[in-house]
């Protein structure tokens, strides 16, 4: 495969990535360190009123009241510098034709070649419901932004399964669209199982890593010969945590199956997940013949590596090697449980 179809390849994920944040169904924006608008979808412009061109590079409080700019200013400074303060919750904003209205605001952090993101969505809650039934009115939001969200991940899916049956055993092309898809199934199935659950704000942590391992295992076809060894304690986590703790255990499991377990070779995983005081701690192993000691320093620069360290140093955890013999990783995240 040549660097040209490698450059195409890239393009239309790229492409296909971009056109997902658009059809969202939520207001999302991307702001940066400066505070100035970076990134706006299609939806984020409805809710406010304004084109594109009209928020891009100018400061984000131009669409709060101006009696809270200066705490939602220094609230976003803490959040996208320090890791502090934004939380959930509501926020009463004003559109281009100046009424107020209220919003229900998510935000995460995103760094991208030492820079540092916040990535926001706003709900638009007129007319949905009054105070006094706010509670309900926030639990039914939330189903309904987390089906969207499934639903727009499945079609994702879908798309990348079509290219993979096109990419006629480029050896290359299979591997990048596997390791895409099992991303996309570990949030997938997370938001899945919020479906019929009876709370949209947190997960059972044994049952969605019960599936989502099976998934990974399943994808490569090789149920029948890797033995998995799970031991999960059975938390309540929050979504956002589930969600983070999943693509970890997904990119160290999919490394052991790359690497480790010869392809037609039998073999096992073993993963286990037990709070340890403030934290959760999560070990996976596997029976390949081990990695070397400086096995994190030799993949740092690896996708797969860059995505675990982000996912980590936003939750402030620590990830690193126990075991090199039994190639052994151990995640370590501050406990957030519901």
């Amino acid at each position: 495969m040549n660097q040209l179809e490698n450059a195409d390849l890239e393009k239309q994920s790229r492409d296909i990535l971009g056109h997902l944040y658009d059809v969202a169904g939520v207001g999302m924006c991307v702001t940066g360190a400066d505070r100035s608008f970076v990134a706006v979808n299609r939806e984020y412009c409805e809710t406010y009123g304004y084109a594109p061109s009209e928020l891009l590079g100018n400061e984000f409080t131009m669409v709060l009241p101006s009696e809270q700019r200066e705490a939602a200013a220094q609230l976003h400074d803490d959040f996208l510098l320090r890791g502090q303060g934004e939380v959930s919750g509501e926020w009463v904003v004003g559109g281009k034709d100046g009424a107020l209205r209220t919003v229900l605001i998510t935000a995460g952090r995103l760094e991208l070649e030492y820079t540092v993101y916040k990535i926001t969505t706003v709900y638009d809650m007129r007319g949905r419901s009054t105070r006094a039934n706010l509670d309900q009115m926030q639990e039914n939001t939330l189903r309904e932004v987390n089906h969207r969200v499934k639903n727009h991940l499945n079609s994702l899916q879908s798309m990348l399964y079509l290219q993979l049956l096109e990419s006629e055993g480029e050896t290359k092309i299979v591997s990048i669209l596997t390791d895409s898809i099992n991303r996309i199934k570990s949030m997938s199935r997370l938001y899945d199982s919020l479906q019929n659950a009876s709370s949209v704000t947190s997960i059972g942590l044994k049952a969605y890593l019960d599936s989502l391992i099976a998934d990974i295992v399943s994808t490569g076809g090789r149920e029948d010969l890797v033995e998995v060894s799970l031991d999960v304690e059975d938390l309540k986590l929050t979504v956002e945590q589930g969600v983070s703790l999943g693509l970890i255990l997904n990119e160290l499991a999919t490394n052991s199956l790359k690497h480790a377990i010869p392809q037609g070779g039998s073999g096992s995983i073993s993963i286990s997940v037990h709070s340890t005081g403030p934290y959760i701690e999560a070990r996976i192993s596997d029976s390949g013949p081990g990695v070397s000691a400086d096995y994190l320093d030799q993949t740092r620069e690896s996708i797969g590596m860059q995505i675990i360290s982000a996912i980590v140093g936003q939750h402030a955890g620590d990830f690193f090697l126990e075991d090199p013999e039994r190639s052994q990783f151990v995640v370590r995240l501050p406990r957030v449980m519901d």
